[in-house]
């Protein structure tokens, strides 16, 4: 549902009568605002409270009908979705209308806004609208407003588009694996996928030994570096030998002995050294005169 295509019927926004102000809403002023009103000229906004901030919609066409021997104005709204929203959750009841006497020297008054409030518009909330920077302005009698006829469009749970994130986050973008119902659960480890394995930790190991050596900032005392040695094939077998297994404890060993002493290096940088910290006002405390 887009909100451009958003229309209401025609609603009742005024009636001929006392203004709020103690002032008449007459059969000219609504008779002029209808004949008057063009969006394409100047368009009448809709504001909450009448406060000029966030409008909720626009007047799209005006028109005047007499009932029960009064004259009364309807409009043709264009309500965006929070208007919506909020009065099909109890805010924003009642609208009342913006005339301004001879709008733009024309001689004669026009729509210049609609406001919509909770409750109907009071005296006091009026004597605040009538400051000298809003000369010609009157707020009109407030008329109830119903959205109800609007369907707004279910979104989805938060808690789905959450779960959704995390588990993105989790594959980190990848697509979630699709499980191969040819492979058992419990498949032992082949020969040749265990040496891959202990072929990447090794290649871990040495990753860890570089940066080590980074962090040390000493230089090599040396060229020659020992060669990654490749795990030596091992025949086909139908399971991991005593061996492998011994020699898989050993490198994870030995990688748990690398972390710590690499942890404990990165702790020594960590360490604050007396002078580091500045003053408490981040220099001289004297206030500067311009």
């Amino acid at each position: 549902m887009n909100e451009s295509t958003l229309r209401t019927g025609w609603v009742c926004i005024a009636t001929e009568g006392k203004a709020v102000d103690g002032r008449d809403i007459t059969r000219d002023w609504l008779t002029d605002m209808a004949e008057t009103y063009d969006p394409t000229y100047y368009t009448a906004v809709i504001w909450p409270e009448h406060d000029r901030w966030s409008s909720y919609g626009t007047v799209q066409a005006l028109k005047t009908e007499e009932v029960d021997g009064k004259l009364k104005l309807f409009a043709i709204l264009c309500p965006n979705r929070d208007l919506i929203y909020y009065n099909q959750n109890g805010q924003y009841q009642f609208c009342s209308i913006e005339p301004f006497e001879n709008f733009a020297d024309l001689g004669r008054t026009y729509l210049l806004g609609l406001g919509v409030t909770d409750e109907p518009a009071s005296t006091g909330t009026t004597h605040l609208k009538f400051s000298n920077s809003n000369k010609g302005q009157a707020v009109g009698t407030s008329e109830p407003l119903d959205l109800s006829m609007f369907k707004l469009p279910k979104h989805e749970k938060a808690d789905g588009l959450i779960a959704k994130f995390f588990s993105f986050l989790a594959s980190h973008g990848e697509p979630d694996p699709q499980p191969n119902p040819s492979q058992p659960e419990d498949e032992e480890m082949k020969p040749e996928q265990f040496d891959q394995m202990l072929g990447a930790l090794n290649g871990l190991g040495t990753k860890i030994d570089a940066f080590s050596a980074k962090l040390d900032a000493k230089p090599a005392t040396d060229d020659t570096t020992q060669p990654v040695t490749e795990p030596a094939k091992v025949e086909e077998q139908p399971g991991i030998t005593t061996e492998q297994f011994s020699k898989l404890e050993q490198t994870l060993a030995s990688l748990t002995d690398k972390f710590g002493e690499l942890n404990s290096k990165i702790d020594q940088f960590s360490v604050e050294k007396p002078g580091q910290r500045p003053d408490a006002l981040g220099g001289d405390d004297t206030p500067a005169v311009y």
